[in-house]
């Protein structure tokens, strides 16, 4: 992820994909439109972004689509790292998972943590 303060815009990507069963996904998921919000104090930056994109399932070739948004904010004196959730859904085969508030009204999310 790239952040640029100077044009208040976040792009990059992520890859290297695996799920809590170890089984892996190749696949390039960019991070796009992202950009970089400050309320009064400009000590306290946050930022938003698409995360959206496909990943091969290794072991069957099946295709993954991944519709998301991630928010987000900087953390450190010199903004050294970054936490935040990840909602949306992610469909293939058939299937689609919602990750977010769900039809049943129970909430889900992914979490990350970066550094640089």
């Amino acid at each position: 992820m790239t952040a640029s303060f100077s044009d208040d815009t976040i792009s990059g990507g992520a890859d290297n994909f695996s799920d809590s069963d170890g089984e892996t996904y190749s696949g390039r998921i960019p991070i796009t439109n992202g950009f970089i919000f400050r309320d009064d104090d400009p000590d306290l930056a946050t930022f938003e972004a698409f995360f959206d994109g496909e990943l091969v399932y290794d072991p069957t070739g099946d295709v993954l689509t991944v519709t998301t948004d991630m928010i987000g904010d900087f953390y450190g004196d010199q903004y050294e790292f970054v936490s935040g959730i990840v909602t949306g859904t992610v469909s293939g085969g058939g299937d689609v998972v919602t990750i977010g508030t769900t039809t049943d009204g129970s909430d889900t999310f992914s979490a990350f943590i970066a550094e640089r």
